[in-house]
């Protein structure tokens, strides 16, 4: 089965990055992507907000120096649904991980509008079937 996401957007606010109780860095981050589409011979837009996470202490740091509201990424990651009790009351959240290993985040465009693309992309070294029990 695959669970992957591939969007490009921008950056809604400025990138939220905290310390885990294991004492490394995530980040999150708000995402906006828009399609345009013709209804009765007029052009209309749709906004979709995208709630990120990313888990990987590198890319965190990347967000956290580079990245503000407006910047434009090209992410890769996966949705995962969580829940939570607030108040008595179970609420569900709909987020895009950025996971350690195998996310990957990459700035587009600069200041000024020039075309330079930042990378930062993290890949898992050793063998992925090491750990198959069979």
């Amino acid at each position: 089965m695959i669970n992957k996401v591939i969007l490009v957007g921008r950056v809604g606010s400025d990138p939220e990055v905290k310390i885990s109780t294991k004492e490394e860095k995530f980040g999150g981050f708000s995402l906006a992507t828009s399609e345009k589409f013709k209804r009765n011979n007029e052009w209309q837009e749709k906004t979709q907000w995208h709630r990120c996470v990313c888990w990987d202490p590198n890319l965190a740091n990347t967000l956290e120096k580079y990245v503000k509201k407006g910047t434009m990424l090209y992410i890769e990651g996966q949705v995962e649904t969580r829940q939570y009790d607030h108040n008595g009351e179970t609420k569900y959240v709909t987020e895009i991980v950025i996971p350690r290993y195998k996310g990957v985040i990459k700035m587009i465009g600069g200041q000024g509008g020039s075309s330079k693309v930042q990378t930062q992309t993290n890949s898992r070294s050793e063998d992925p079937t090491e750990d198959i029990p069979f």
